[in-house]
């Protein structure tokens, strides 16, 4: 009876041993495959970072410049592309994946993304979400209520910008604090950011479109640059143009802009 009971108590040993191993295993596995939430599909980097062209290496992020191509971005080596439900990230040198992100959440779209030299923001009707650039991995996400018809997102300054309604708002990209709001003029009700231009002495300038998705038949449409300190977010200046596309960097301190209209200035702001 006593070596029986022996016998009982080693099999049960094995069984724990072998059902904590088990568990062991699963726990990398589970990591691997949603590390970020429930809906989240988070695959990870996937071997080492790739180095950027002509370099042996890899090279520090603020030595990379991005370089936009449609729905690509090519940066360090990686072009980084949208899916239906987030981004992914393809090695250059191999043509293999090296990170993907998706939210496994029906009601979530990715409506567009933007990318700096460290980090990847996908903007959602609902929600910003940062990713990493190096690992693939969330950073932070923002809700943002019931969210808009089209959201977009631009990065700059370490800033990630988005439309609410009558404004721009501005995140920190890397860990997804509201940093400022700036308001649009009355006659701008519905704001779409196009680009975000980040200047010398603290000042981002912020193409938008206005009344872009306006019921109202009356509403004009029209893009407007905005001058924002991108540290509080006060508006220092506002200039229409005839299309942001057009808009390109003079140098560090000039950005040219097609067909300049009208200047209005805030009543509180001075030349």
């Amino acid at each position: 009876m006593e070596e029986l009971r022996l016998r009982e108590g080693r099999r049960s040993l094995w069984i724990i041993v072998a059902a904590t191993a088990v568990s062991l295993l699963l726990v990398p596995f589970a990591q691997w495959l949603q590390p970020s939430g429930e809906s989240d599909l988070v695959t990870g980097a996937q071997g080492p970072f790739p180095a950027a062209f002509g370099a042996e290496a890899p090279v520090a992020p603020e030595h990379v410049m991005r370089r936009k191509t449609g729905e690509r971005v090519l940066v360090h080596g990686l072009s980084v592309e949208s899916t239906t439900d987030g981004a992914r990230a393809v090695n250059l040198r191999t043509g293999k994946e090296y990170w993907r992100y998706e939210r496994q959440d029906e009601s979530s779209v990715a409506m567009s993304f933007d990318v700096s030299e460290r980090t990847v923001v996908i903007a959602y009707r609902e929600a910003l979400v940062g990713v990493d650039l190096r690992t693939g991995k969330r950073l932070w996400r923002e809700d943002l209520g019931d969210g808009e018809a089209f959201r977009g997102v631009s990065l700059g300054a370490g800033q990630a910008l988005t439309e609410v309604p009558g404004a721009v708002r501005a995140f920190d990209e890397r860990d997804g604090r509201s940093l400022w709001t700036a308001k649009t003029p009355k006659s701008c009700p519905e704001v779409g950011v196009y680009d975000v231009y980040a200047l010398p002495d603290h000042v981002s300038a912020v193409p938008v479109l206005c009344n872009v998705a306006s019921l109202d038949t009356d509403a004009e449409q029209y893009y407007l640059l905005l001058g924002v300190d991108n540290r509080t977010g006060k508006a220092l200046w506002q200039r229409r143009i005839s299309h942001p596309r057009g808009t390109v960097r003079g140098d560090a301190h000039t950005l040219a802009a097609p067909k300049t209209r009208t200047t209005h200035r805030p009543s509180n702001c001075s030349t």
